[in-house]
């Protein structure tokens, strides 16, 4: 057992130091440690790295958990993306890059245009070297992207006077291309190693979307509101704040991501396993899960005390309650996709956002300040239904995610 568990536990320090870099860089960001760095840009900046990820999300259209599903499960199984890349997740990047380009603007149009098309081509190879366990490799590239960019606008906004948003795109285009350079250049020998054409379904592609809205639609609903209702929601001010705790959650998120990424195919839950097979993990892992959601809510508690003296209990329990849930709903959508029960993964996050849409969407139209609050309960809500639902057994029925 010792030795079955070395090499994941090695990977996990590997990629929770990369991880945990850029984490802490959106929440230096997100504290206003760096007064000379204006408000308005930081908020500018994070709003739009939110629609970027989602720009790389649907452009990636889900392939990325079917490579790591499918290579963790079959170790000499390759997928071709660059034909992938040109008919899909390159048109779609296009499309999207106009849609930020009415909501943002020009630059922030040729960024999203640029990044999500190499952040393309790092997420599949980084998703393939995971699976192997590759986790040196990945874990550089990881390093070479955000944390590289938070170091250089650090650095530069201290050197220059005139540190602008613009600047700090280009940095972000930068760090996106320097990542990629690295997994070409590392990248393993695939000439014997069976060769597969990824017949995803659009149908992943909405799972993706889907997932991604049940984790982040608060900041992307954020996002509009900070465009077209700005003055009717105290400004910067309530942005910020709501970005403060968001990137806190997001820190606690890409731990438990990582953590997944080593613990979940040992652990994954059996469609037949229901409630008795989750029950089974809470009862062999009790303390561990006690131990861990402990340190939490007290890293949660003192992060908001030392930078942000304003926010209260009230304000922080939601995204507690989002930072509890992120593991065992990744748990539950890994198992789906390994054993391809794609179709019923859809229909559960369908219907969790859909709720969790009503539910916002009811408490803005009766009052735009209980609004505020809410934008970030519901999606405790979206995950809560979510996780409920696969536990009683919505899974559906098994299509084929490859060939």
């Amino acid at each position: 057992m010792r030795d079955e568990w070395k090499r994941p536990l090695v990977g996990f320090f590997w990629l929770l130091g990369s991880g945990l870099f850029a984490s802490l860089g959106f929440v230096l960001l997100a504290s206003d440690l760096f007064p000379v760095i204006e408000q308005k840009v930081v908020v500018q900046f994070l709003v739009f790295a939110q629609w970027q990820v989602l720009g790389v999300t649907v452009a990636k259209l889900g392939v990325d958990n079917v490579v790591f599903a499918a290579v963790s499960r079959e170790p000499d199984v390759t997928f071709e993306m660059v034909k992938f890349a040109f008919f899909r997740a390159v048109p779609i990047a296009l499309l999207f890059s106009i849609f930020i380009y009415v909501l943002f603007g020009f630059e922030f149009s040729v960024a999203c245009f640029v990044t999500v098309v190499v952040d393309f081509f790092s997420v599949m190879m980084i998703s393939d070297r995971n699976a192997r366990a590759a986790y040196g490799i990945t874990s550089i590239a990881n390093l070479l992207n955000y944390p590289l960019f938070f170091l250089s606008i650090f650095l530069m906004s201290f050197l220059f006077d005139g540190f602008n948003l613009e600047l700090m795109l280009a940095v972000f285009i930068f760090s996106s291309v320097a990542r990629l350079v690295w997994l070409v250049c590392t990248d393993i020998e695939r000439s014997k190693l069976s060769q597969k054409m990824v017949s995803v379904s659009f149908s992943v592609g909405v799972q993706q979307v889907l997932n991604y809205a049940i984790f982040k639609l608060d900041q992307i609903i954020l996002g509009v509101l900070f465009v077209g209702f700005l003055s009717r929601f105290d400004g910067l001010s309530f942005a910020s704040d709501f970005l403060f705790l968001a990137k806190m959650v997001e820190l606690i998120t890409g731990v438990f991501l990582v953590a997944g990424i080593i613990i979940f195919p040992k652990i994954a839950i059996e469609k037949s396993a229901g409630f008795r097979g989750w029950w089974g993990l809470i009862k062999n892992y009790y303390l561990l899960i006690v131990f861990v959601y402990a340190c939490v809510a007290a890293v949660f508690y003192f992060y908001a005390a030392l930078f942000r003296d304003g926010i209260g209990l009230y304000e922080l329990i939601p995204f507690l309650f989002q930072s509890f849930l992120v593991f065992p709903v990744n748990l539950m959508t890994f198992s789906m996709i390994r054993d391809g029960y794609i179709l019923g993964l859809i229909k559960n996050l369908f219907l969790s956002v859909v709720v969790g849409c009503l539910f916002f969407g009811f408490v803005f139209l009766v009052d735009m300040n209980i609004a505020r609050d809410a934008l970030a309960w519901f999606v405790v809500v979206q995950l809560a239904i979510f996780l409920m639902l696969g536990v009683v057994g919505g899974w559906g029925e098994r299509v084929r995610l490859y060939g």
